[in-house]
């Protein structure tokens, strides 16, 4: 299930994070890229919202499935396994991706990390992709 929602102007500026040409309405649950919608299922957002509190920082698996159980996904009744994560952050990647931005970098064994500043290019998609959970 997808969340989509019009756009809205929030009412609060504190209910926004603006990382680059990202722009999580935190409030609204949407999120833009260069004005443009990207809908996001609420896992997805979820992942994104955690990453963008944690700009350029590693977030490893054990954070990012802490921050959906926190939220009553379904991690909360069922064990988050490592392979349900990596098919919603696949899922983040390709959505952001068909927005022009590649942001989320995996650092293998590691975890998962937002670069802001994440406009994509050919050689960075190519490698992103090799990298894909």
């Amino acid at each position: 299930m997808e969340i989509f929602r019009a756009p809205s102007e929030p009412s609060n500026e504190a209910d926004l994070i603006r990382l680059g040409a990202l722009l999580i309405d935190v409030a609204g649950f949407q999120v833009t890229i260069n004005g443009r919608h990207v809908p996001l299922t609420l896992a997805e957002f979820l992942i994104l919202l955690d990453l963008a509190r944690h700009p350029h920082q590693v977030r490893d698996r054990q954070a990012l499935a802490a921050a959906l159980k926190q939220h009553g996904t379904p991690f909360d009744t069922a064990p988050a396994s490592e392979r349900s994560l990596d098919t919603h952050i696949a899922r983040l990647r390709s959505k952001l991706r068909e927005a022009g931005y590649n942001c989320i970098k995996t650092m293998r064994y590691v975890g998962y990390r937002l670069t802001p500043d994440g406009l994509s290019t050919t050689a960075e998609s190519t490698q992103e992709q090799q990298d894909d959970p």
